[in-house]
């Protein structure tokens, strides 16, 4: 998202780190950080402010809190976060539940 009105720019990536659980979702979201830091640098150096974050969500459902931070930032109200985060994790879990059964009884499920 870029405001060239206000010089603000926000780079935010999504993802569904295998392994659950806040240490894992806390590397996922350094790494998408990291990954994008050139084009913050770039940004920066234009005179933006500039959020670089990540959206992440653990494969068995597992919701990062500062999921919160990045989409209040972002202007969602704090209704929409809730039903928001209800159907990513739901939608998240029963992915992975069709993955997983898709692996196990291949062309049968």
């Amino acid at each position: 998202m870029v405001n060239e009105k206000e010089k603000i720019v926000a780079i935010i990536d999504v993802c569904c780190p295998f392994e659950s659980g806040p240490e894992a979702l806390n590397v996922a979201r350094a790494r998408k950080q990291l990954h994008y830091q050139p084009e913050m640098i770039a940004y920066q150096k234009k005179g933006y402010k500039v959020l670089c974050d990540a959206i992440v969500v653990g494969a068995l459902g597992t919701w990062s809190r500062a999921n919160d931070r990045v989409l209040l930032y972002l202007g969602t109200t704090h209704k929409y976060l809730q039903q928001m985060k209800f159907f990513v994790i739901n939608e998240t879990i029963e992915t992975s539940k069709n993955l997983f059964w898709r692996h196990v009884l291949s062309k049968r499920y």
